[in-house]
């Protein structure tokens, strides 16, 4: 450090009043307010009382001529008249005195310059925007004077003009900076140089121990070499995911019943501590920020060493979660936690580490020495880890904590398989629901109004998030029909998009869908500056963190994100807040949260995770990795030969189904021209979309069918379900956009396909009647397709529980029957296996397909087999493929099928609906409401089926498994209580018993129409009793729905069934008369229990 020369400016600064000495610390580098507000913390411990603040305007012009303006209201005339006319002005000139260089000093990131500065007048003629100007700066400047008064310490925000056609107006929109200046002005001081010099330098020091934050400070040299060594490592950050419900669920893989560790999440910042190869003990973090800890290692064994952990500020506490190099050996294939050897186990080594430190680590001089320590973890299975759990939740420590961490016990550090980029995906964080939060790039606009949910001023922004640009389709399926259209980024986001790979992209999240969901409005104060939960100033083009009302449907800025602002605006990182995936997964946790409830009681509260995801695929299987794919592969030239034979050129294919489209090569082959896809599963719908607009991406040329994917049931009249593309199809609407034209009133479909899926439909008799009706309806010609045979998995799984598919060393797939083993096999309906495959995510209930039944009602509905083949019989007429046993064992499970339509059958009759009394004529009196039914003029509450899709209220449904207990006898639902006390009641015993054995509500209401016995007069005369006790029992033994009952206040509530007139309002949800109670036409039976129940609830 050339400290000889700073004596020496000092010395003629002393001497020659016109000389300024001024010392320029972290230039350039100060970015952002944490930063700056360490640095002003800093200055006011090294100065003498409250700091001067002063607002400057500085234009300098040719010939090193600098006018300056003082005070806000000269500078605001100056702006708005472009001229210094009656302003009074500084003209100052400053040059290098006498020829005497700069001292540059890059160790204590300062330089120290000497000019020489001359008062030329005190007014100016020439414009503010002459063209001449070389640059404009608006400072607002605090000044305090150091301790022993030597030196004035000037802290400024400072815009400046970034380009030469820019105004003086345009200064004022530009982003601040911070400049920091030391000037020595004690000039008549008698102290010798030597001695002012070391004041300055204490207090370069000070300034750079908090921009650092730590005490013992590194060179930006020094720094730069720390970070290329630990790239040079090779070790890296691994990011956790949020937990979801699924993870909660005993049959999901990867949940945390078994084999899981847990411990607090501390409300810290991510780092690791890095021994370096001169023994330094280094802080540094994903962003690459590196502080010396003043640890330093005795020990060449520790050298390499890395553990992760988070760090706690105020406590200089570094609390350890995992290690992945101890005393020179890589660890990263131990788990976590196993055994007593602690050599052996990941935490085993960390607590090992956290204990050397003491005896192998030296630490320098300090008043404040870090601690490091490991952090408490527990694991246990099932009831254990709900008791670990809560034992967390339950202790207070010394630092504050914002949640829990699940890690799994006995996997090695991030196994390729579930290693997603940087995301460890089976590493588990859990918040408390009110503080998820994203991280958004904000676009803030200069547009006020009033918020009447806020009750205040605001500012409109936009949110934007990080995302691949191949990742570029939104909403697929949107996209696809035309639909939806992108939002046009800003120009200069624009820019960024057009020529990187990783780009800005508005925040319109898909789980729950909301395109307007990057809409924010910032609340202003009375100068129209927006400011965050805490009332600090909000800036445009930031990263800020945001929480969601969910009752107001707000955003609330939390913060600033200072460190994410800098590397997005001056470091010029591809950092737009977090990534898309991850936003997207954070706003499903925050619509549908893991309380702490929840996760408190997952173990004896079972979770229920429908809303979360309906598909069952592994999306990390690698294809080529899956036991069965041959099987697969060979499943798919069948495929192959049976679209070939049925499918016309130009014809329109109705798909049940349709899954993820993955038979969509064979329509482009077939040359299929309208294709309509069903299926429930929306996740599945939305990469069938990706699919098709992938391939029409890079394959423009190739031919391709029009395509329509729908959400929908195919047991259910398919036309009747919710989705306007119904209406359009059924030709009750009109499209509204120009592709969907293409699928205006097409009543029937020339063929319709079921691959791999008619088992769902095999739940019961009534059921698969309702799968064929829409075959019926909806198809001129043919139906065909794959599936399980009934009779030769019921064989495979005679006599055992369970049949695995292995090849001896892995297991491919498992078959589990749920039916007991009857002398020989019978054709008939509901009799369920559980199945499990490589490809799915979690185990699926399936029905066994009696095809002998399914061919007899097939013909019932005019359709006639025209041909099956077994997969074995394919086989052996072929000579490509070659199976293994186990895997041909699997393969010859499956049949084909053909059905044609033949002769159309006689009409047939309705079947009678016995579960409704005979209508009872009412007593003529003065109507008060058409239906009979009083409004309150709110929206009335509408449930219909319990599916996931039915909306909030599906709980209502009698089919709602929702177990109730009465009698001693536990039911799985209303509907199954109501049901059984029918076949109880007209002593079908073999009824009854099967019912309780039945697992879903759907299917035990098809039992009950096949009641023995049964006489309608007599169940007329007790229904309804039966059903209210049914009902009443749900409500009162289970608090949560009582509460959600109880929070319908006065609205009217509806079974929104269009096929029964009795118990329901006799349309369905979607109707226009649906939302009018006085157009009900049903008595709406089970309604007026529900609201009954209400009011007695009321009175608790």
């Amino acid at each position: 450090m050339d400290v000889k020369s700073i004596h020496n400016f000092i010395d003629i600064a002393k001497k020659d009043k016109k000389a300024e000495l001024e010392c320029s610390v972290l230039p350039g580098i100060i970015q952002t307010k944490d930063t700056a507000d360490r640095i002003l913390s800093a200055i006011k411990t090294v100065s003498l009382g409250p700091p001067t603040e002063t607002s400057l305007l500085r234009i300098t012009y040719p010939d090193n001529i600098r006018v300056e303006v003082e005070t806000p209201q000269q500078i605001q005339r100056v702006c708005s008249t472009a001229s210094f006319k009656g302003v009074p002005v500084l003209v100052q000139r400053k040059t290098y005195y006498q020829g005497e260089k700069n001292i540059d000093l890059p160790d204590i990131y300062s330089r120290v310059r000497l000019r020489l500065e001359e008062t030329i007048r005190k007014d100016w003629e020439a414009s503010p925007n002459d063209p001449r100007v070389s640059s404009i700066r608006l400072l607002n400047r605090r000044s305090f004077t150091s301790i022993d008064e030597f030196f004035r310490i000037d802290f400024s925000m400072v815009k400046s003009r970034k380009d030469k056609k820019h105004s003086l107006r345009d200064v004022l929109r530009e982003q601040h900076i911070y400049e920091l200046e030391i000037e020595f002005v004690d000039r008549t001081t008698s102290v010798k140089s030597e001695v002012v010099t070391q004041s300055l330098l204490k207090i370069i020091n000070t300034i750079l121990q908090s921009y650092q934050q730590s005490e013992f400070l590194l060179t930006p040299t020094d720094q730069e070499r720390y970070i290329q060594e630990f790239r040079m490592s090779k070790l890296a950050f691994y990011n956790p995911v949020t937990l979801e419900r699924r993870t909660l669920k005993k049959e999901r893989p990867h949940n945390i019943w078994n084999d899981y560790t847990v411990t607090v999440k501390a409300d810290g910042e991510r780092f690791g501590l890095y021994v370096a190869r001169d023994k330094k003990v280094l802080r540094i973090n994903k962003q690459n920020k590196v502080v010396w800890t003043g640890l330093r290692t005795i020990d060449d064994s520790y050298i390499g060493d890395f553990v992760d952990g988070e760090y706690i500020p105020q406590k200089n506490l570094f609390c350890i979660f995992d290690i992945y190099r101890y005393k020179g050996r890589d660890i990263h294939s131990l788990p976590l936690m196993k055994g007593d050897d602690p050599t052996q186990s990941r935490l085993g080594c960390a607590s090992l580490f956290a204990k050397d430190i003491s005896t192998k680590f030296i630490t320098e001089s300090t008043t404040n020495p870090i601690r490091i320590e490991t952090k408490l973890f527990l694991a246990g299975d099932g009831k254990v880890m709900e008791e670990s759990i809560q034992q967390l939740l339950n202790t207070e420590f010394e630092y504050q904590t914002d949640g829990l961490v699940f890690t799994p016990r006995l996997s090695p550090v991030a196994p390729k398989n579930v290693l997603k980029g940087s995301t460890w995906t089976t590493v588990y964080k859990w918040k408390p629901p009110h503080q998820n939060s994203i991280d958004f790039l904000l676009k803030l606009s200069n547009d006020q109004t009033y918020d009447p949910v806020q009750d205040t001023q605001v500012r409109k922004g936009e949110l934007y998030v990080s995302r691949s640009s191949f990742d570029s389709i939104l909403y697929p399926c949107e996209t696809l029909t035309g639909e939806y259209v992108p939002k046009q980024l800003p120009s200069d986001l624009q820019k960024l998009a057009d020529t990187n790979t990783y780009i800005p992209s508005l925040f319109q999240p898909s789980n729950p869908r909301d395109p307007e969901a990057y809409r924010i409005l910032v609340p202003v104060d009375d100068k129209g500056l927006a400011f965050d939960e805490e009332a600090n100033r909000v800036d445009d083009n930031t990263i800020i963190e945001c929480s969601y009302n969910l009752e107001e449907q707000r955003w609330k800025v939390m913060r600033t994100r200072y460190d994410k602002t800098y590397e997005y605006r001056i470091l010029n990182k591809y950092q737009y807040g977090n990534d898309r995936a991850v936003a997207d997964n954070i706003w499903s946790s925050i619509h549908i949260p893991v309380t702490e409830e929840m996760i408190s009681n997952f173990a004896s509260t079972p979770v229920d995770e429908s809303q979360e995801d309906e598909v069952y695929y592994k999306e990390e299987m690698n294809r080529k990795a899956r036991i069965l794919q041959p099987s697969y592969e060979f499943h798919n030239k069948v495929k192959d030969g049976l679209y070939a034979a049925v499918v016309k050129d130009g014809s329109t294919l109705l798909e049940f189904g349709v899954g993820k489209a993955g038979d969509y090569p064979r329509w482009k082959r077939t040359r299929v021209g309208k294709v309509v896809g069903i299926d429930p599963a929306t996740r599945g719908l939305k990469e069938a979309c990706t699919r098709y607009l992938q391939d029409k991406e890079k394959n423009p040329s190739d031919y391709r069918p029009a395509v329509l994917f729908i959400q929908g049931s195919m047991t259910e009249p398919l036309y009747e379900q919710e989705s306007q593309k119904y209406k359009i199809l059924s030709g009750a609407e009109k499209a509204t956009t120009k592709y969907l034209e293409q699928f205006e009133d097409i009543k029937k479909f020339d063929s319709s396909s079921s691959q791999f899926n008619i088992h769902y439909a095999c739940e019961s008799e009534e059921v698969f009647r309702a799968f064929v009706k829409n075959i019926d309806t909806h198809t001129k010609e043919s139906f065909f397709g794959t599936c399980l045979d009934g009779q030769t998995v019921y064989s495979l799984l005679i006599g055992k529980q369970t049949h695995i598919f292995t090849n001896g060393k892995d297991v491919g797939g498992e078959f589990s029957k749920e039916y007991d083993d009857k002398q020989t096999w019978v054709e008939e309906f509901g009799m369920p296996i559980k199945v499990s495959l490589e490809s799915f995510d979690k185990p699926t209930k399936e029905y066994l397909v009696p095809f002998g039944k399914v061919t007899e009602i097939m013909k019932e509905h005019g359709f006639d087999l025209k041909e099956s083949d077994m997969f074995s019989e394919l086989y052996t007429r072929q000579t490509k493929f070659t199976l293994t046993p186990e895997q041909q064992t699997y393969s010859f499970l499956n049949r084909t099928f053909v059905f044609v339509r033949g002769d159309k059958p006689k009409p047939l009759e309705p079947e009678p609906n016995d579960e409704a009394p005979a209508p009872v004529p009412e007593k003529k009196t003065r109507k008060l409401k058409k239906g009979g039914a009083e409004t309150t003029g709110e929206k009335p509450v509408l449930f219909s089926q319990p599916g996931e899709d039915k909306g909030e209220f599906r709980t209502f449904s009698n089919q709602a498994e929702y177990p109730i207990q009465i009698s001693d006898v536990r039911y799985p639902s209303v509907e199954h209580y109501f049901q059984a006390q029918k076949a109880k009641e007209f002593g079908d015993e073999e009824t009854y018993k099967k019912m309780l054995d039945t697992p879903s509500g759907k299917a035990v209401k098809a039992l009950g129409k096949k009641v023995t016995n049964f006489h309608k007069e007599v169940w007329d005369a007790k229904c309804l009793e039966i059903m209210t006790r049914g009902v009443k029992a749900k409500f009162v033994q289970h608090p949560e729905l009582q509460k959600q009952l109880l929070e319908t206040g006065d609205r009217q509530i509806g079974e929104a069934d269009a096929r029964s007139s009795f118990w329901g309002i006799g349309t369905s949800e979607n109707t226009d008369k649906s939302a009018d109670p006085t157009k009900w036409k049903g008595q709406n039976r089970l309604g007026k229990i529900l609201m009954a129940l209400r009011d007695e609830f009321k009175t608790y």
